[in-house]
């Protein structure tokens, strides 16, 4: 990998938002919300890492053109050829992993990937809502003295 671009490597954090925002497709624009969701990351964790990419001149924050008041994150030139920089050394270094592998070896692996990836996206979702509980009626409650119901 090339050295400089090995000093200027951002944290996995800000290659994920510059990746995400890169596959996000022209303007290369999105809330920090979705950034956010994408990084798993609370609203104070994505300011930070967009403050830093900002300080670096890879992304700018521009007002949402249908509403002034909202934020975007935008990838600047700079930022764009970043990304695709960072995307390609990564690709490159997968290969290098894979090399050391036969043919055989790496369509096995593909194979156990696979099902394991339908085995994560069956689990239900950690963030999908669970339905409120119900609280019993209170005259469906026994009294704990077994004086009868309450």
């Amino acid at each position: 990998m090339d050295d400089a671009l090995v000093e200027s490597l951002p944290s996995r954090a800000e290659y994920v938002v510059l990746a995400t925002l890169r596959v996000s497709g022209p303007p290369y624009r999105l809330f920090p919300t979705e950034l956010g969701r994408t990084l798993l990351q609370t609203s104070a964790g994505i300011t930070n890492t967009v403050d830093r990419l900002e300080h670096a001149r890879l992304v700018t924050r521009v007002s949402a053109p249908r509403d002034r008041r909202s934020i975007l994150v935008g990838l600047t030139a700079t930022g764009v050829k970043m990304a695709e920089r960072l995307f390609a050394a990564e690709m490159a270094a997968q290969q290098a992993v894979l090399a050391g592998m036969s043919a055989a070896e790496r369509r096995r692996a593909v194979a156990v990937l696979r099902r394991l990836n339908l085995r994560f996206d069956a689990l239900p979702s950690p963030t999908a809502e669970t339905p409120p509980r119900r609280r019993p009626r209170r005259s469906a409650v026994a009294d704990p003295v077994g004086r009868g119901k309450v």
